[in-house]
């Protein structure tokens, strides 16, 4: 984690004085599934990245923007073993954008 600086963030329930934290990660995630045929594996792969605005007085989060961009791998090599297929891999990419912010303040 990093400190961007600090500005005001405009949102729909006001304007705001935050303090920025900019965030990233890379993540590995291992999963054996047990199905009728067989055993599949996955490995999902990935990184994020994004940053969050926190009020300086209240410390409660304004908005927030991360984009994640992974890989599922999925080893389907044991459920395919009847076709024929000595190895058997499907690659999903998935690549999005999540923002939040805060829309009403009581």
């Amino acid at each position: 984690m990093t400190c961007t600086g600090s500005k005001t963030v405009s949102v729909k329930a006001g304007k705001f004085d935050c303090v920025g934290i900019k965030c990233d990660a890379n993540f590995t995630l291992n999963e054996a599934i047990e199905t009728a045929n067989g055993t599949v594996f996955t490995a999902t792969t990935g990184e994020t990245s994004g940053e969050n605005w926190v009020d300086l007085r209240g410390g409660f989060l304004v908005k927030s923007t991360y984009d994640v961009n992974k890989i599922i791998k999925m080893d389907l090599s044991e459920t395919h073993k009847k076709t024929g297929f000595g190895v058997f891999y499907r690659e999903t990419p998935i690549n999005y954008q999540t923002v939040s912010e805060l829309l009403e303040r009581r």
